[in-house]
């Protein structure tokens, strides 16, 4: 308010009797305490409205992130084991969550189920893993290591079966890089070793350390969300009864879909 303005609700409010450099003081202080508390609100308020607009553009690099992925495969399985090649089924579905300062922190948790019937001695083959795994996602290298379940499953030829059931170490080793825009490839190098295997009839079983190579690459179906995975894996790993078998060797070509979202 003025001090005129305020020279004048004194009038209305029959307070004209006062000396008038009287009321002029009061029209002074009433416009200093005013710009006093405007003062206060600006130098308080507007500081703080700075920080929110500065929390909020650098915490959009540290919201964590989760992604699913899921991959179908027709692979092929060459096994010593079973003595034959064929071809089969894969399945591998994986969780991830980013978190921390430019979502450096890497948790994820691995599923996979392999299988092959081969006609040709009618034997048959089953492998079954999962994993969980933490570590750090750099800018072009992801590295994490942690503990899993490996699962095997054979029928033989002769009426021999096989049931082993591992805990295993597991480890996790990747880049990835863009090609163009909506694109980019990867390269994942995993390896689980068993550290301890029971086999449920108490047969002699070795089961070595599996080592599993991912290229592939990754393209947007959506800007932020949807992504179409394709590429191949190749594993092996010595699985063998008795001493008989050296060594598997599967190839998965795949195709299969990431979606991805903020918490």
């Amino acid at each position: 308010m003025s001090e005129d303005c305020f020279m004048k609700k004194l009038t209305k409010n029959n307070l004209d009797r006062l000396h008038p450099k009287t009321i002029r003081v009061f029209a002074l202080l009433n416009c200093a305490s005013k710009a006093l508390v405007l003062g206060i609100l600006s130098a308080t308020i507007l500081p703080l409205s700075k920080v929110e607009c500065a929390y909020a553009a650098s915490g959009s690099s540290q919201e964590p992130s989760t992604s699913f992925g899921l991959r179908g495969s027709y692979l092929t399985w060459k096994s010593s084991l079973a003595e034959s090649n064929d071809f089969g089924l894969g399945y591998y579905f994986n969780g991830r969550v980013l978190a921390g300062e430019d979502k450096q922190i890497l948790v994820e948790m691995v599923g996979s189920t392999e299988k092959a019937s081969f006609a040709l001695n009618s034997s048959s083959l089953q492998q079954k893993n999962l994993e969980f795994l933490a570590g750090w996602n750099g800018e072009f290298v992801q590295l994490a290591g942690g503990l899993g379940t490996s699962q095997n499953s054979a029928k033989l030829t002769g009426s021999k079966t096989l049931e082993t059931t591992s805990r295993v170490f597991s480890g996790l080793l990747a880049t990835d890089f863009s090609l163009v825009k909506g694109a980019k490839a990867f390269l994942e190098t995993r390896v689980m070793y068993p550290f301890e295997t029971i086999e449920a009839t108490k047969q002699d079983v070795t089961l070595g350390m599996k080592l599993m190579i991912n290229v592939g690459t990754s393209f947007d179906i959506t800007k932020k969300s949807l992504d179409l995975l394709t590429g191949v894996i190749y594993s092996k790993q010595t699985l063998s009864l008795a001493g008989k078998g050296s060594g598997d060797v599967t190839l998965c070509p795949y195709l299969g879909f990431v979606w991805s979202m903020g918490l």
